[in-house]
């Protein structure tokens, strides 16, 4: 069990920061443009436009509204 511990260990005092491709200012860039994005993301998502409220309606009182229903009403009366 301490071997794999010992080589865990050594793999992270050998990690050379400047070996990575990515300077700190190309991160910190990278940081600032990923945060106007998802900060205009956030505005486009705040200013949509909204669903208006229902004009018809809701639930039975729409159907009994169609004419199609109105039609059927007054052929059962005069039947």
């Amino acid at each position: 069990m301490t071997g794999r511990s010992d080589w865990v260990n050594q793999k992270i005092r050998t990690y050379n920061r400047g070996m990575d491709k990515e300077s700190q200012s190309g991160r910190l860039r990278s940081f600032l443009i990923g945060g106007l994005v998802g900060a205009s993301a956030a505005l486009a998502a705040a200013r949509r436009k909204r669903p208006s409220k229902r004009q018809s309606p809701p639930g039975l009182a729409a159907f009994e509204d169609a004419p199609c229903y109105r039609e059927t009403v007054e052929r059962e009366r005069t039947s």
